[in-house]
């Protein structure tokens, strides 16, 4: 088996979903790797404990309102002058939400 590694410093992630599950392993993934990540999840307590387990920044935000993720993006390229990679492991939505 070959074992990759990757490089991410000087980059900026976003993680959406990122308190627990399989966003928080691709959140520490990408931490591990050396990028700056912003872990992102309605659960403000879980994030927080995350982020600060992982050496990332937290963030509660519910990214199903457009003006949230617009405000979180604004503040990730305030805060590193770029967004380099978004991952949303686990995002979906339902049939009765989608336009005719």
């Amino acid at each position: 088996m070959v074992n990759l590694t990757f490089d991410y410093a000087g980059r900026t992630i976003v993680v959406t979903g990122a308190a627990r599950g399989v966003g928080r392993a691709i959140a520490e993934r990408f931490r591990q790797a050396g990028g700056t990540v912003f872990c992102v999840d309605a659960d403000e307590e879980a994030v927080t404990d995350t982020a600060k387990e992982i050496g990332a920044t937290g963030v509660a935000a519910d990214i199903s309102d457009s003006e949230t993720v617009e405000a979180l993006l604004d503040r990730v390229v305030a805060d590193t002058g770029r967004v380099d990679f978004a991952a949303q492991p686990g995002v979906g939505g339902h049939v009765d939400d989608a336009a005719p």
